[in-house]
């Protein structure tokens, strides 16, 4: 029977005394296995941590030498750089082939004008029969031909054919990016080459009842944009949601009528079909304009939200089937004349102040030391700072409650249909979206 000052057996052989200690393993060898176990550690030492040392520094060193192009991600770049040439080379060949063909036509031109001027030189020399104004006219012809020909083989702008190569972004041909994480890896996977498109702009922007219904969605509305669009209302995203049947044309007349030719678009759709619309202010202006394209546009937002009723919402009654025009600023007569234009609507005044009044009571609220202030609550109210919030904050309400408990549809805009709308939408957006309809979010 083992005492208890007794050591304990060597791991190993399991007869001799274990008097070596392993930290490493938390065990105990005899003196004989405890050299055989030093050499395994020396061995494994080697292999796993020296081997894959020298391994990963001959990695690095292979980098810095000439050799490196025959990696593969060099090679790609290269196969990419001789399809290119291949395709370049091919398109500078069809480039020249009609550009000698212009060339060609332009000659075949100036050798017929100059054919019949030398027919009328001849006979005009044989028959001796020319005077001042001949040879004035002659001279004109032949000067207006050495013109043509000169601008097409001089070297300046001003030369009839010009070469345009502009039209490719090189910096943006070749683009190389590192991939952070295996999510991106896994995207990059699935969906090589994604971009953002119409349809999926349209599942961002609506909720989620119809987003599954795409085919309902490109049926009610399109993107109009088109590069003379983008530049009509250049503040506008790139992509924009009108009714499919108002045309091109109806929308450019649409914005001459409009501040900053702000178009009515729809920027939000709520899963009982109600939308939220914005636009810039209409220029009535003291002749009591109207535009008949305005209209038509106002009118076929609210069908295209009719489209979407169902029977049970329209005999519930919680549908009133009358645009919601929403006014962000302080009573304006002339635009509450132009209302009554629009049939099926109605129109409120949100009191906000313009943007000049907010820039003023921001800078008071800088200004003003409300941390060492005794009366902090009263100086916070002079600026009108929190005044401004509650009345942005109420009409945000207004805007969601007519959406979500009424199903009807808003149409937002203010004096300049920028600051003041943008503000309020984003606003009435977020009390929308069921995202953020929680405790983590709101």
């Amino acid at each position: 029977m083992a005492t208890k000052n007794e050591p304990n057996l060597c791991s190993i052989c399991n007869k001799s005394p274990g008097i070596r200690f392993c930290f490493g393993c938390n065990k105990q060898f005899c003196p004989k296995d405890l050299r055989e176990h030093e050499k395994q550690l020396a061995m494994k030492f080697d292999n796993e941590v020296v081997r894959s040392h020298d391994e990963l520094l001959d990695q690095i060193q292979q980098l810095e030498k000439s050799n490196y192009l025959s990696l593969d991600l060099f090679a790609q770049i290269e196969q990419w750089k001789q399809t290119t040439i291949n395709k370049v080379e091919r398109a500078a060949e069809k480039a020249q082939h009609e550009l000698a063909e212009l060339i060609d036509k332009k000659r075949i031109k100036a050798t017929k004008q100059l054919q019949s001027i030398t027919k009328e030189i001849r006979s005009r020399r044989e028959e001796e029969i020319f005077v001042e104004n001949d040879i004035d006219q002659l001279k004109q012809q032949i000067d207006k031909i050495r013109q043509q020909l000169g601008k097409l083989i001089q070297k300046d702008k001003t030369q009839s054919i010009i070469i345009e190569n502009n039209h490719i972004d090189w910096n943006q041909l070749l683009h190389i990016r590192k991939i952070e994480d295996e999510h991106d890896i896994e995207e990059q996977q699935q969906s090589p080459g994604k971009q953002t498109n119409f349809s999926t702009y349209l599942s961002d922007l609506f909720a989620t009842k119809f987003t599954s219904d795409t085919r309902n969605n490109e049926h009610l509305y399109r993107d109009p944009f088109n590069d003379e669009l983008i530049q009509l209302c250049p503040s506008y995203p790139k992509y924009c949601v009108v009714p499919s049947t108002i045309t091109n044309e109806e929308i450019r007349e649409a914005a001459k009528f409009r501040s900053y030719k702000q178009f009515p678009t729809i920027v939000w759709r709520h899963i009982n079909g109600a939308i939220i619309a914005r636009v810039g202010q209409p220029e009535v202006g003291w002749p009591l304009r109207h535009s008949k394209e305005d209209e038509n546009m106002i009118q076929a937002i609210i069908n295209s939200h009719n489209d979407t009723l169902t029977t049970n919402s329209i005999e519930s009654g919680k549908n009133l089937n009358r645009l919601l025009i929403l006014h962000v600023g302080s009573h304006d007569a002339a635009i509450k004349n132009y209302a009554k234009y629009h049939i099926n609507c109605n129109l409120e005044f949100m009191t906000l102040p313009d943007i000049h009044a907010i820039s003023r009571n921001a800078r008071m609220l800088r200004a003003s030391n409300t941390t060492q202030c005794e009366n902090w609550l009263s100086e916070l109210t002079l600026t009108h700072w929190l005044h401004n919030l509650s009345v942005l904050i109420k009409a945000a309400c207004c805007a969601v409650t007519n959406v979500d408990e009424h199903n009807r549809s808003v149409l937002v805009h203010c004096s300049n249909g920028q600051d003041h709308t943008s503000t309020m939408i984003t606003l009435a957006e977020i009390m929308l979206d069921s995202h953020y309809l929680n405790n983590k979010w709101f």
